[in-house]
């Protein structure tokens, strides 16, 4: 009988599991930047905390009732952010000093997830400062301020911007270590990449390049740097959450050829977007082709699509433009027909009146938040469909320091166990798995950790378990 109930026990918890849709690879992605630099869509220009609570909690609305499903909330931009860090100062636009009398980001995750939508961290990653706002710049915590040997000052057409040079080891280290930081405190779905890339061709890198050069010509020695600074941020955010994305959007054309010509990521700026792709340095990527569908759009949308090498394709589209905002319902249904993950909406203000037609059905890819608490999974939306075919871990508590994870697997896998409360988190254990049933013993109190996490660090699942 008790063999009976056990076999019951798992069969259930085995439809229970395959009940619930897991794979991104599979969902339309509808994502929309929200803008900050410059107050473009948020914060609105007042110090009023709850004014600007209410505002955000009124775009996060409409993006819902837009059935819009994922969110690229800038955070970074002119070398300051709207969360806790360390690495770098706090943006004047909350309360006018710098300080943040709440934290952003971390109201923003909360309204997001309460709407089932995922929420990415968007970071402009190597330009620090561009435009009017010369308080920003002038504050002495500004990294242009602390640390003027590592910037690129930029000058095209009258217009000044400075640049973290992605030349300099210590400053990939930086950049890494403040994205990682971000990623330890904040509950992200995503971290989201912009402005990962040099300014442009002319500016003098020579003493740089003759230290760091090692026989590369200078172009593919800027665009190592640029790809060594994305592998590090990589490695670092999969090395404290192996389950948040890591997505880029580098500008629309990778190079030119015929029927397609502009200002191009390669050679211009030194983006080797497929080098990333093709080495699984991002599991997404959007670019930019703010094209409308008469000038290059569908010639440009395909190259990405034909270059994935099995990664995400997400197709920017910049809505902002009015020959491109007539034809957004064109544009959205030829990004399905060429088998594009889905599309990002650049910027959210010029949504913010339309009523989409293409999916009115209200089937947005994201999954219920209190779906997934009931069911005891964590982050859902970033398990992979492939090698999904197991049964739910359980986790028994033998004794006070004995317990025994048992896990069902149809494939092998590595998998780590984390312990995490309030203040910090733990690795318990790192093992391999074989297909089929694996007894997992652990000689540890268990009962100091306010969860317990498992992740499959193969096929990148991630799920709570209770005793």
């Amino acid at each position: 009988m008790m063999l009976i109930k056990k076999i019951f026990l798992l069969t259930s918890l085995f439809f229970l599991f395959h009940s619930i849709n897991f794979s991104q690879k599979n969902q339309e992605i509808r994502a929309v930047w929200i803008a900050t630099n410059h107050r473009l869509d948020w914060p609105p220009p007042t110090f009023d905390i709850e004014v600007q609570k209410k505002s955000l909690i009124e775009i996060f609305d409409s993006i819902k009732s837009k059935n819009l499903n994922t969110i690229y909330f800038q955070v970074r931009s002119n070398g300051t952010v709207l969360f806790n860090s360390s690495f770098e100062p706090c943006s004047f636009y909350i309360d006018g000093k710098g300080n943040l009398p709440y934290d952003p980001l971390q109201f923003a995750i909360q309204e997001a997830h309460k709407r089932g939508i995922e929420i990415h961290a968007w970071l402009n990653v190597v330009q620090v400062f561009a435009g009017g706002e010369l308080d920003i710049l002038n504050n002495p915590d500004h990294i242009v301020k602390r640390k003027p040997d590592w910037i690129i000052e930029y000058q095209e057409n009258e217009m000044k911007s400075y640049w973290l040079n992605p030349a300099i080891p210590e400053v990939r280290e930086y950049i890494s270590d403040l994205i990682k930081e971000l990623v330890k405190n904040y509950n992200v779905d995503g971290i989201h990449l912009d402005y990962i890339r040099y300014p442009g061709r002319n500016f003098n890198d020579d003493s740089l390049f003759n230290i760091y050069g090692k026989g590369l010509s200078k172009d593919n020695w800027r665009r190592k740097n640029i790809t060594d600074l994305i592998e590090l941020i990589n490695k670092k955010i999969k090395s404290v959450k192996p389950y948040v994305k890591l997505g880029a959007t580098p500008i629309g054309i990778y190079k030119n050829h015929s029927g397609m010509s502009g200002w191009e990521g390669y050679n211009d700026v030194y983006q080797d977007a497929r080098e990333w792709l093709k080495r699984g340095l991002l599991d997404y990527i959007v670019p930019q082709v703010y094209w409308s569908i008469e000038n290059n759009f569908e010639v440009i949308t395909r190259e990405w699509v034909n270059n994935s090498f099995g990664k995400n394709v997400i197709i920017g589209i910049g809505a902002f433009k009015d020959d491109i905002k007539s034809k957004i319902e064109k544009m959205i249904e030829y990004t399905r027909t060429i088998g594009a993950q889905g599309f990002a909406i650049f910027r959210y203000s010029s949504i913010k009146d339309y009523k989409f037609q293409n999916f009115l059905d209200n089937k947005t890819s994201t999954v219920n938040r209190k779906e997934q608490d009931e069911n005891e999974i964590f982050e859902p939306v970033n398990f992979s469909l492939m090698n999904s075919n197991f049964l739910k871990p359980v986790l028994i508590k033998k004794s006070k320091d004995n317990f025994d994870v048992i896990i069902f697997s149809e494939t092998e896998d590595e998998v780590m166990l984390k312990g995490s409360n309030d203040t910090d988190e733990e690795i318990i254990i790192t093992t391999k798995i074989k297909s089929g049933k694996n007894l997992i013993e652990l000689k540890s109190d268990l009962s100091r950790y306010k969860e317990i996490l498992l992740i499959f660090l193969s096929s990148n699942k991630m799920m709570k378990l209770k005793m």
